[in-house]
């Protein structure tokens, strides 16, 4: 359980108070006893990062395969939004409308018993590529939900991995 307020009553500070822009960070530091014992429905995260795809001129169309072999117990439905520099939406791919990496099986304790492979495949076609070269900015936002929905507490321990690979399949112009 946790909150967080900006300008709390009865607490000294500046003449001015807080404020947000585009340049804005926070940091969070926690201290936490492995196993960590937790529960969480639609947690959501969300950042933005500069990103370019390069020269893409030579290819008509791709699709990308992300192979996630998820050792948590949590599902992550990720959502990436390519932007130009204005944040003017280019091209979206969106894992919250069906969750991209699943959550791994546990028990009736909460430990993982075993991974949960999903494979997913994103096509960008031959109309959106010509403009992911005025792709500047990716906006994620990734929501997380423990295993059962986040009706059951789940443990994490410091041996949990996740496998995560991914590839490309090109069709290039003639």
């Amino acid at each position: 359980q946790f909150t967080a307020s900006t300008n709390p009553t009865g607490v000294t500070r500046p003449a001015y108070k807080n404020f947000v822009s585009d340049t804005s960070k926070v940091g969070i530091t926690a201290e936490i006893t492995i196993p960590f014992d937790f529960k969480s429905t639609d947690f959501t995260v969300k950042d933005t990062f500069d990103f370019d795809f390069g020269t893409i001129d030579n290819v008509k169309s791709f699709v990308l395969r992300a192979y996630f072999n998820n050792g948590f117990p949590v599902t992550l439905s990720p959502k990436f939004t390519f932007t130009d520099a204005s944040y003017n939406t280019i091209y979206t791919i969106d894992g919250q409308t069906n969750a991209l990496i699943k959550a791994a099986t546990i028990d009736a304790t909460g430990k993982v018993t075993a991974k949960t492979g999903t494979t997913s495949d994103f096509e960008f076609s031959a109309l959106v590529v010509p403009n992911l070269s005025k792709v500047k900015k990716v906006i994620m936002s990734a929501g997380m939900t423990t295993a059962n929905s986040g009706s059951q507490y789940t443990k994490i321990y410091s041996d949990y991995l996740m496998d995560v690979k991914i590839g490309a399949k090109a069709k290039l112009k003639q």
